[in-house]
């Protein structure tokens, strides 16, 4: 996949169509039937019952995408398990950032809980290498939306 334009699309090395769209006034690619929106401007908190994370998507028409959409989002990009850590090769990294230019050097908030601290952990998306992990909710980290 090479860096893509709007409306254009683009094949994966593991055969997914990416096509650069725009609903509304939000830029995002389609991948797997599913909108993702470009990184939102600035930083948020993702405070259960209070997150601005998931208000910045709501505004925009759009959720916060659990950590399973994540992890669907890396499968279309090479990626390796071997290390110990499910991350993406360098040849997957460097595909995934020519779709998604904005997401190296940031990690995403999921709506998804982490396992056995929910209210003060949440899952997230490293953005660099497509690996996933846990933050702390009163940190500040970026939001990308998703809609079908």
């Amino acid at each position: 996949a090479g860096s893509i334009s709007l409306n254009d699309s683009c094949k994966t090395s593991k055969r997914t169509i990416v096509k650069r769209v725009k609903r509304g006034n939000v830029e995002g690619v389609e991948i797997n039937g599913k909108f993702w929106s470009d990184r939102l401007d600035g930083t948020y908190t993702n405070i259960r019952g209070n997150s601005d994370a998931e208000a910045a998507c709501v505004k925009t028409g759009m959720r916060l995408p659990t950590i399973d959409e994540f992890e669907i989002l890396r499968q279309s990009f090479e990626h390796d398990k071997s290390r110990g850590h499910d991350t993406f090769t360098d040849a997957g990294r460097k595909e995934f950032h020519s779709v998604m230019p904005d997401a190296d050097g940031y990690w995403f908030w999921s709506s998804s809980p982490s396992q056995g601290y929910p209210f003060e952990y949440g899952r997230v998306f490293y953005g660099g290498s497509g690996g996933i992990g846990g933050g702390g909710r009163g940190f500040k980290g970026s939001v990308r939306c998703v809609a079908r």
